[in-house]
């Protein structure tokens, strides 16, 4: 698995739970293909690893980058940073997995590039996001979840048969 399959199947998800919802199946699509653009190489382990070395700066935070990469780093247009996204696409980017404020939760606790932006856009991120982001950020976990048990039978690490005795599953 690569971090573009998992995003295109995550988008295909994404794209099939809006469509029976009947909510932006577009918007739910881009916060899909968005969603792990500030990952770092070699996953969740690159990420502890850059957050360590992070540290004196402020540590690391994928979701963070990513929003960073909308809103500064790609420079697509002469006349501002950024990619001209929708205040909609940006709140879901920042906080698809929940609010980030509240619950004694507080804006020091948040990562530098999301105060900074939040500061001159305020992305609410004491409140949930819009259903498309919510969607996606479901659809990441049916993935990568999927992905999980696909992995665990190709190396053995369990059965089928021992899957399907699972309450879930079976």
């Amino acid at each position: 698995r690569t971090r573009l399959t998992h995003s295109l199947e995550v988008a295909q998800l994404s794209r099939s739970i809006a469509r029976e919802l009947c909510v932006d199946e577009d918007l739910a699509e881009a916060f899909a293909l968005a969603h792990d653009l500030g990952h770092t190489p070699f996953g969740h382990a690159g990420e502890d690893a850059l957050d360590e070395a992070m540290k004196p700066f402020g540590g690391y935070d994928h979701n963070a980058q990513t929003l960073r990469v909308l809103t500064k780093l790609e420079a697509r247009y002469p006349a501002f940073e950024g990619l001209n996204l929708t205040w909609e696409m940006l709140e879901g980017i920042a906080k698809h997995n929940g609010p980030l404020l509240g619950g004694g939760k507080t804006e020091e606790h948040l990562p530098r590039a999301l105060r900074e932006y939040n500061a001159t856009h305020d992305l609410e991120l004491h409140s949930w996001p819009g259903i498309e982001a919510q969607i996606a950020a479901q659809a990441d976990d049916v993935a990568y979840n999927s992905h999980d048990i696909d992995d665990g039978l190709r190396a053995g690490l369990f059965t089928l048969e021992q899957l399907e005795a699972l309450p879930f599953v079976g």
